[in-house]
C-alpha cells in the first residue's frame, strides 16, 4: 500500500475529465458515464505514465495497474529491459500476486515482432505489447459500496505493483 501513495502523482491531474469527445460519435452527450481515476507515478504528466487506474462504471469496475500506450521510448526501453533482463520479466509474469489477482498480464500487441527484436525470443508475444497492465474486472457495481472496497482497491495495487516495479526499472526512475 505504500507504493501506492509513495509513487502516485500528489495533485493537479488524477481524476480524469468529465466531457467526452463527441464530434465522431453518434451519441452527443458532452459528459461519461464513468469515472476515471489514475494515481500516476510522481514524475508522470498524462495518462500514457505508469500508475495505478480505477475505472467505475454503472455496470462494471475495473482497477489495476500499469502503463497504456506510452510515448516511443519508453515503449523501447520497457521491450529491451524484456529482452536483456528475461529472468526479470519472467518473474514478475509468474508472481503469484498477479496471476491470483488478475491471471496475467494485458494489452494489444503488435501483430509482427517491433523492428530490431528477434521473433525467436521466449517473450516475444510480451515484447510486441503496445500497453503492459494488470487489471482485475468486477460486474457487481454495489461492490463499491461495501466497507472494504478501497481495502480490496489497495490490495489489487499492491499486486500489480511488480509490473509497475519493472517498467520503472526500464526507465530508470525509482518505484
Amino acid at each position: 500500500m505504500a507504493a501506492l501513495y509513495r509513487n502516485s502523482k500528489k495533485s493537479g491531474g488524477s481524476m480524469f475529465r468529465i466531457y467526452r469527445d463527441a464530434r465522431f460519435s453518434k451519441n452527443k452527450n458532452p459528459y461519461k458515464e464513468n469515472a476515471d481515476i489514475q494515481f500516476r507515478h510522481k514524475l508522470g504528466k498524462n495518462a500514457h505514465a505508469p500508475g495505478f487506474y480505477l475505472n467505475l462504471k454503472k455496470d462494471s469496475i475495473f482497477y489495476g495497474g500499469g502503463i497504456w500506450l506510452p510515448e516511443s521510448g519508453t515503449l523501447g526501453d520497457i521491450r529491451d529491459r524484456i529482452c536483456y533482463y528475461p529472468k526479470k520479466w519472467q518473474a514478475v509474469i509468474e508472481n503469484v500476486h498477479i496471476i491470483n489477482t488478475f491471471g496475467e498480464l494485458h494489452g494489444d500487441g503488435l501483430k509482427r515482432p517491433p523492428r530490431g527484436y528477434d521473433g525467436d525470443h521466449k517473450y516475444i508475444e510480451d515484447i510486441k505489447r503496445k500497453s503492459f497492465f494488470a487489471m482485475k474486472e468486477e460486474k457487481d457495481f454495489k461492490r463499491t459500496q461495501s466497507a472494504d472496497f478501497l481495502d480490496e482497491v489497495a490490495k489489487t495495487f499492491d499486486a500489480a505493483s511488480p509490473l509497475l516495479a519493472f517498467i520503472c526499472d526500464a526507465k530508470g526512475i525509482e518505484f
